[in-house]
């Protein structure tokens, strides 16, 4: 019979070098805290563009941007589904800059006209309030 000849294998062990687990949490730490400064980024600067009946601190406060928020959590949509809320308002048009600037270009329905119970009638047909108390367009008299 023929002998089988067993090798043998030298076994190593891996061992875990301190250094590079040392390395790969610092990297961590420093993505979690960059991640962090980002999502803290206030907006600096709100810019209101081409309103008429409305002023620019209504504007702010429906578009609910009023206490600065996050630049990169606060969403364009969310921005402009509020604004929209506002029955003076058309169509929105937001703008995020690079510089933590947000620009905001508002269409507003124009008013053609006031009924005699102080509501305004827009270009639209659309009879909302004269919240604004807006004098220099014509009345409408209903005899």
């Amino acid at each position: 019979m023929k002998e089988k000849k067993v090798i043998k294998r030298k076994v190593t062990k891996r061992k875990l070098k301190v250094k590079n687990v040392i390395i790969l949490l610092i990297i961590l730490i420093l993505l979690g805290v960059f991640s962090y400064y980002l999502t803290t980024l206030k907006i600096k600067n709100i810019y209101v563009l081409n309103t008429n009946i409305l002023d620019d601190k209504t504007v702010i406060y429906t578009a609910k941007l009023e206490d600065y928020p996050s630049f990169i959590l606060t969403k364009s949509s969310e921005i402009k589904k509020n604004l929209l809320k506002n029955d003076y308002i058309k169509d929105v048009k937001v703008t995020k800059s690079h510089k933590l600037k947000v620009y905001l270009e508002i269409e507003e329905y124009k008013p053609i006209a006031i009924t005699t119970d102080n509501k305004l009638i827009s270009e639209s047909g659309k009879i909302v309030n004269n919240d604004y108390e807006l004098k220099e367009i014509p009345i409408l008299i209903n005899d």
